[in-house]
């Protein structure tokens, strides 16, 4: 389980110091401004990871008395609290960007590219939610090839190639999308692999 969270762990560092290699190349402001909203999906995770440490000692404790159709219950209950919790993060800083953005940078030209990019926070967050709150399910079940296996796919599939996109086009808004995409194919690898981990369909 250690090896398998240290592939995950190196495979999603890696995502973001690549994201953060590609923003550079794009200009000073350019990364200063992406590390500004950053520093927002860090906050939000913050929060929503205490809904994911919930998760991983329920669904240990779930799964070691073989409660397995209550799992369901747990990860939709955990799932729509991350989600909620995003929602309301991505809502507030799009609504007020110069206000909140305001107090991680002074500077007008950060802000102004962060405040444009905000809305890339919508997707971000509400993917990274469902992530976290996935990764701690797994983590819960001691499931760690499913982790690996999942981060390394969501790198090199979800990620990377809409990245050298972005790095080659220059294209901030397709920097964004690579980051965004790489949380979706988290949430898509990781709940594809839920049904069998329960060994049952969801309740009706």
């Amino acid at each position: 389980l250690g090896r398998d969270i240290l592939i995950r762990t190196f495979a999603l560092l890696l995502a973001f110091a690549l994201f953060k290699d590609f923003s550079a190349a794009l200009g000073t402001d350019r990364l200063a401004g992406n590390s500004v909203l950053l520093q927002v999906v860090t906050l939000s995770a913050f929060f929503v990871d205490g809904y994911a440490y919930a998760v991983e000692a329920m669904a240990g404790e779930l799964h070691g008395a073989n409660k397995r159709r209550e799992l369901w219950s747990l990860l939709g209950t955990a799932g729509a609290a991350g989600l909620l919790t995003s929602s309301i993060f991505a809502c507030v800083f799009i609504l007020a960007p110069e206000t909140l953005l305001g107090l991680l940078t002074d500077l007008p030209g950060v802000l102004s590219m962060s405040a444009a990019d905000r809305y890339w926070l919508a997707p971000l967050l509400l993917f990274g939610s469902l992530a976290y709150v996935l990764d701690g399910y797994f983590i819960g079940l001691s499931a760690g090839p499913v982790l690996a296996r999942s981060m390394l796919w969501s790198l090199l599939l979800g990620f990377v190639p809409l990245a050298i996109w972005a790095r080659l086009s220059h294209s901030p808004d397709l920097l964004w999308a690579a980051l965004s995409s790489f949380m979706f194919a988290r949430v898509l690898s990781l709940g594809l692999a839920v049904p069998r981990s329960v060994g049952t369909t969801p309740p009706s």
